[in-house]
């Protein structure tokens, strides 16, 4: 048995189905020997020798049945006619073709148990030395001599055996085509609607399950011939489906895929199917059928004796076992490891470090080797899974760290990792803070110390500061700053950290004038004796001037009274609920000017 021989016939099987897509049976004739042998023999038999006696290369060939009943998925198929007739559906009563050749054969006239005109014969013979006791084939016998033809002449169908019979004597010409447990040959007369049902399918109407698929009229089921033999001696073997009597009425053998073969628990064999292996893994080899073996070659393997052994080799590797089965036969087994190389994996990444948020694209920049990969699995390091199956993923690193990054690859049969311990390092921000003296203060002190009391992880590298008044300074510590003019005035301290990482801190100082004014932002001139009159309160002046207008920048009302409002109407009218601007402007008594600006919001 050459396995890697039959991983390439069920490539080739594989094709053929695929083709069949739109019929269920599909044939192939004018094959090569080396495809019908590859199709036809199997474990543990050696042939040589290989005829046709054929009339032309459609009556031998392939089959794929895979989609249909018969029962058998693929093989050989011999005709009387053709083995394109044998696709169904069975439209016709009694298809026909005449090749136009006669046959005088032996086995065939040993069979009809008298000479007989034979017709259209297909006959295949070869020389074959079993390594066992045993050895079958399976098959499935048609015709279209159903059902009109049983009791007559009927076509010969067999598998003829010549040779040393183990319970002594010489086979000469034995058919072992028989009905199980028996010595009844599998012929028309003997299976069919009315003797030997059970191993009978009529094909005749469209309630067959077969009808749609194949041409036969009637089919026998799935049958296996056993052929009892010496192990290691030879033997000459027919397969043969002739017209007896006529040309006409067709008939068909099915040989199952590799199924002339001894049977598995009777000749050495490994177990395992061609296998494909990571470089630097490894398989256990089993053999059976033996009591000694001895494998080679020795390279990667652990032991070279023993039924089984493990297998690592650094390539692509064929071992063979060989021992001596049935008592005298040197026999042989072979099994294909082959060796793919691990993909190399490797990436890279746009940002390497950053402030948190960190958003981070990856590439991947792995090597295949000579497989496909299959798969990507990251873990970025966070815990978070999202995007981890994505060949070029991006990442958004949200808390501070230093994450280890592990891209996983897998091919067919390998896997590999890359791991980047501490690739990605995602830096926490400054807490930036500062304090002010004095808390409270006037024009005539309007200096302000300021503190810088920001905290980091790693070291402030950059202090500014924005005063509020247009005025900015760098300074990490202190900063003493004299404002000019009253008022409030909110101070920004911005603090950087060696990363770069960037936060701000915000607080408001007032400068007081030497005189006070309080003015409020509403009233309600309803005439309940509370907030009747919009007006300011406040002393230390020496001029006072108020104006008021509406939103569309219209004067409706001006005092120079501080003790004079408005009480909310124009001209006796009443104003509309409303915001409205007001403008003041006083002089303090050493005639320093002061403009104010707000709003009021009229409430009824």
């Amino acid at each position: 048995m050459q396995l890697s021989l039959r991983s390439a016939f069920y490539i080739f099987i594989c094709f053929l189905f695929s083709l069949s897509a739109g019929a269920q049976l599909t044939v192939t004739g004018g094959i090569s020997n080396t495809t019908f042998q590859s199709y036809l023999f199997g474990h543990g038999v050696t042939i040589s020798n290989l005829t046709f006696n054929c009339s032309g290369a459609n009556q031998y060939g392939t089959f794929n049945a895979q989609l249909t009943q018969l029962g058998l998925d693929s093989g050989i198929l011999i005709s009387t006619g053709t083995i394109q007739e044998a696709i169904g559906p069975n439209n016709q009563c009694c298809s026909s073709v005449a090749v136009g050749t006669n046959s005088t054969d032996a086995c065939v006239n040993a069979a009809l148990g008298s000479p007989q005109q034979q017709y259209d014969p297909c006959i295949i013979e070869f020389d074959i030395v079993p390594q066992c006791d045993t050895f079958n084939v399976s098959y499935v016998f048609g015709s279209e001599e159903y059902n009109t033809g049983i009791g007559g002449y009927n076509d010969v169908f067999g598998f003829f055996v010549s040779g040393p019979n183990p319970t002594g004597g010489t086979y000469a010409c034995q058919d072992f085509a028989l009905l199980p447990g028996s010595a009844i040959p599998v012929t028309i007369n003997n299976v069919n609607f009315k003797t030997n049902t059970a191993y009978y399918r009529d094909n005749h109407t469209t309630a067959s399950n077969l009808y749609t698929d194949f041409q036969p009229n009637g089919l026998t089921v799935p049958l296996t011939a056993t052929i009892p033999v010496i192990a290691c001696q030879s033997y000459h073997m027919k397969i043969a489906v002739v017209d007896i009597g006529n040309p006409g009425y067709d008939s068909w053998a099915f040989i199952k895929f590799q199924s002339l073969a001894c049977a598995a628990d009777q000749i050495l064999t490994i177990q395992n199917n061609d296998t494909t292996l990571c470089q630097g893994s490894a398989v256990t080899l089993n053999a059976t059928g033996a009591a000694n073996y001895t494998w080679s070659p020795g390279t990667g393997l652990n032991a070279t004796t023993g039924a089984q052994v493990n297998a690592s080799p650094g390539t692509s590797t064929t071992y063979t076992v060989s021992a001596v089965v049935a008592g005298t036969c040197q026999s042989k087994d072979s099994v294909i490891v082959n060796i793919q190389p691990p993909p190399k994996a490797n990436f890279s990444a746009d940002s390497l470090s950053g402030c948190y948020p960190l958003c981070v694209h990856f590439t991947n920049t792995s090597i295949a080797g000579t497989d496909t990969i299959t798969g990507f699995t990251w873990n970025f390091g966070d815990g978070d899974t999202t995007g981890y199956h994505q060949q070029n993923p991006a990442h958004c690193y949200t808390k501070p760290g230093a994450y280890t990054v592990i891209l996983s690859l897998n091919t067919r049969v390998c896997n590999n990792q890359k791991v980047i311990p501490a690739m990605i390092n995602v830096y926490d921000y400054p807490r930036a803070s500062f304090t002010y003296t004095p808390l409270v203060t006037n024009i005539f002190s309007p200096t302000i110390y300021f503190t810088n009391t920001s905290t980091d992880l790693y070291g402030i590298a950059n202090a500014e500061w924005e005063l509020g008044d247009g005025t900015d300074t760098m300074s990490e510590q202190y900063v003493t700053h004299a404002y000019a003019d009253t008022g409030l005035f909110c101070a920004k301290l911005i603090v950087t950290n060696i990363h770069s990482c960037m936060s701000s801190a915000e607080n408001c100082v007032y400068i007081e004038p030497l005189f006070t004014l309080y003015v409020p932002n509403a009233f309600t001139p309803n005439h309940d004796g509370l907030d009747d009159v919009f007006m300011a309160k406040g002393g230390g002046f020496k001029t006072f001037d108020m104006w008021i207008f509406d939103r569309w920048g219209g004067l409706i009302f001006h005092s120079n009274n501080i003790n004079k409002g408005w009480d909310g109407t124009v001209q006796a009218r009443k104003c509309q609920e409303d915001t409205y601007i007001w403008t003041i402007q006083t002089t303090d008594n050493e005639g320093n000017s002061q403009n104010y600006v707000g709003r009021v919001s009229l409430i009824r």
